[in-house]
Parts: structure tokens; C-alpha cells; sequence
């Protein structure tokens, strides 16, 4: 493995997890062999100041404790840095986790900390924009950008569920354009993923999808009914 001297840990503890798992957390990291730099951030808002100061430090590692919203929204910060993103998976569905095979358990992804071997993956951009594992335009982040906080913070994957449910009453398919000019082709759509990870939801969704191929895989849900949805 890569010589590591010096870590930092950065948890989202608004994340469902986050805050009861902050103490979990550090008391796991503290039998590895290089020191960790610890921050929990109750306002998400604080997230990007707190990582532009730990990185101002030079560590070997940062490690990331959240959820995929949490990832794909600091990713861009280590772009370039030459650091290893570490993850510690504490969010409802953790597909950016599971893609790359690490426990969802806070002792299983710790060790994965100490005896694995880095190695590098790909991200998507959008607009000038990284994100790992997976973007969604549809019904998918529609639901997360709407539910509120601490109802998937208390009720976790039942009260996202139930929330879903609520705004598939509100949503309606809509059309996608692949390509453009004579050859463009619309179709009609509740869902669109642009993925370069097989998760989403937490749920296998995108089997051809791949973290290190170098591809981006677009996937269309087709259907102009709800039924369709279903």
C-alpha cells in the first residue's frame, strides 16, 4: 500500500448517520498507523471551508463520512490535490460505497483504510461540475432533493420510500433528445442516469457500468405512464 503519514476525516453530521457515528468513527481510526485530523460539520453550508482548510495542511488522505450527496459534492475539492479519497459510508443508500465494494459497516470500511491498496477510478462532470458513481435527471432526484432532512434522517429508507410515494403523485414522464440534427432521436422517459457506477439508490441498477473503464454509460427508463414507473 502507499505510504500514508497523515490523514483527515471530514463527516457530514447531518448525514442520517453522521453525528452518532462521529465518536464511532474516530475511536475506529485511531489503531491506524498514520494520525487523523477529525472535523464532524453539523451545517453542510461549512463542508467546502473545512475541506479548503484541511487540505491547506497537505495530508496524505482525506476521508470523506457521509452519504453519496456528500461525496459527489466535495469530490471536486480533491481533484488534483494529489490525495487518496478515503470513504466512510454513512449515508441512507451508500451506492458510491457499494460500487467500489467497501463494508457498510464502520469496521469493515476502516479496515479497508489500512490494508487496502489505492487505485484510481473514474468521475463524471457535468457543467464543470465531478460526481462519482451516478447522476439522475427523473423521478430519483426529485425525491431527494425534496425530502425533508429529518424525515430520512429518523425513518432512514422507510420514510425515503414514503416520500417517494408522495412525489410519484406529483411527477410526470418527460422527453429525452439522444443526439442531435436529423439523426436526433426523442424519447419519452421517467428516468435518466448517466452513470459510471452500477448503484443507485443504493439498489444494482446499471450492471454494465464500471468505476475504472473509462465509459460513461447513459441509461433511459422508457414509459409515458406512471404504471410505466412502477
Amino acid at each position: 500500500m502507499t505510504q500514508i503519514h497523515s490523514a483527515a476525516l471530514i463527516v457530514n453530521a447531518m448525514s442520517r448517520t453522521g453525528r452518532r457515528s462521529f465518536k464511532q468513527a474516530c475511536s475506529a481510526l485511531k489503531d491506524l498507523p498514520f494520525s487523523i485530523d477529525a472535523h464532524a460539520v453539523k451545517d453542510p453550508d461549512d463542508l467546502e471551508s473545512t475541506i479548503d482548510r484541511i487540505l491547506a495542511k497537505k495530508p496524505d488522505m482525506v476521508i470523506l463520512g457521509g452519504g453519496d450527496g456528500t461525496i459527489s459534492g466535495l469530490v471536486d475539492k480533491l481533484v488534483g490535490k494529489g490525495v487518496i479519497l478515503g470513504v466512510l459510508p454513512l449515508g441512507t443508500a451508500n451506492s458510491f460505497a457499494r460500487t467500489l465494494g467497501i463494508p457498510l459497516d464502520i469496521p469493515g470500511a476502516v479496515d479497508v483504510l489500512r490494508s487496502g491498496t489505492p487505485r484510481r477510478i473514474d468521475l463524471g462532470m457535468i457543467d464543470d461540475d465531478y460526481y462519482a458513481n451516478c447522476a439522475a435527471m427523473g423521478i430519483s432526484p426529485q425525491i431527494a432533493e425534496t425530502v425533508p432532512h429529518g424525515l430520512k434522517k429518523v425513518l432512514g429508507r422507510v420514510g425515503y420510500l414514503g416520500w417517494a410515494a408522495y412525489q410519484y403523485t406529483r411527477f410526470k414522464p418527460f422527453t429525452l433528445t439522444v443526439g442531435e440534427g436529423e439523426s436526433a432521436e426523442s424519447l419519452c422517459v421517467v428516468e435518466v442516469r448517466i452513470a459510471n457506477g452500477r448503484f443507485h439508490g443504493g439498489t444494482l441498477l446499471v450492471e454494465t457500468a464500471a468505476v475504472n473503464s473509462g465509459d460513461i454509460v447513459v441509461q433511459a427508463v422508457l414509459g409515458s405512464t406512471k404504471g410505466r414507473l412502477i
